[in-house]
């Protein structure tokens, strides 16, 4: 599910690119056959500007020699809304179009200024239940000023995708199962993504964060009590445990047998331990020394953003035999 796509082939080299909170986030891999991804670069520094994007990606490439590597830019969550939706009972080759229509009731762009993709359920989940969809919508110029950067710069940006997809790609990276979940605990909101043989098929926001699981004052961020520390932590594993039932249930897919916890190196191993005793599924951390091999000099730092950078460049491994 992107904005663009590319051509597959048995061997790919990936970079990709995500900015969040004003940090500009790069990350490389190669992927091969019968082989774990190979993670080339990991990198982060401060966005100069939205202005020299390309240029400063471009530096990197450079200094990272990425010559031939094909480049991915992840839309952030707040680049673009995604909106599930029946689909209209029209022949099948015009469901796209129908969809594309329909957008303009529903997303918070002109239809005239918003590039839109569709991401339609599998058919297994239907079932006599409505076919579902989701919409996604970014503002055009803003992805058309990011191509141009990326091409006058002479790099070759092959796909623009979203954050839920490459939370997708880093879930293959653990799990072979049909039915698999991500959980990503944020700072200002956390989210817990359903799949089904590659197809997001839920998407939910939950607004407890990891600033609610800090306890103490030092801390500006730092504002929860033990007792509400507690409270929290048991409200997001119910959100998330009623997410999982959801899925089962409605979508009638079969049970999540993995969920991926995304989270900040100083909760992770807490979360991961918590989801184990309270979650149906099994519940894996995401530690990338043991599920990807590291080129010569790599040690990517074990947080939020380096996932979603790496999650980008694993658009492929999907694709993988």
């Amino acid at each position: 599910m992107a904005i663009s796509d590319t051509q597959h082939s048995v061997r790919q080299n990936v970079a990709s690119a995500i900015v969040c909170e004003g940090q500009l986030y790069v990350a490389a891999v190669q992927l091969h056959a019968h082989q774990a991804p190979e993670l080339m670069l990991s990198i982060s520094e401060p966005l100069v500007s939205a202005d020299t994007l390309g240029a400063q990606v471009s530096k990197i490439a450079r200094e990272a020699n990425l010559k031939g590597y094909s480049w991915n830019f992840t839309l952030n969550r707040g680049d673009y809304q995604l909106v599930q939706t029946d689909v209209p009972d029209v022949p099948d080759a015009e469901v796209e179009n129908t969809l594309k229509l329909k957008a303009s009731d529903l997303i918070h762009l002109p239809l005239s200024e918003a590039a839109i993709a569709v991401s339609r359920f599998p058919t297994e989940a239907y079932r006599g239940r409505l076919k579902m969809a989701y919409i996604i919508a970014a503002n055009r110029p803003d992805l058309i000023a990011i191509q141009d950067q990326f091409g006058l710069n002479g790099l070759k940006l092959s796909s623009i995708d979203i954050l839920d997809m490459a939370m997708r790609n880093l879930a293959l990276l653990v799990s072979d199962k049909p039915c698999y979940a991500t959980f990503t605990l944020g700072m200002k909101k956390s989210s817990i993504n359903c799949y089904f043989n590659g197809h997001m098929c839920l998407q939910r926001d939950i607004d407890i964060t990891s600033v609610d699981l800090v306890i103490g004052t030092s801390d500006q961020h730092a504002t929860s009590t033990s007792s509400q520390r507690e409270l929290s932590l048991a409200t997001l594993t119910l959100e998330v445990q009623r997410s999982l039932d959801y899925f089962e249930s409605q979508l009638a897919l079969g049970a999540i047998a993995d969920i991926l916890v995304v989270a900040p190196e100083s909760l992770q191993d807490e979360i991961v331990t918590h989801f184990d005793h309270s979650v149906q599924p099994r519940v894996l951390p995401l530690h990338f020394a043991e599920c990807l091999t590291l080129a010569g000099g790599i040690s990517p730092t074990q947080n939020i953003e380096t996932a979603f950078a790496i999650g980008g460049a694993l658009r492929h491994i999907g694709d993988q035999p």
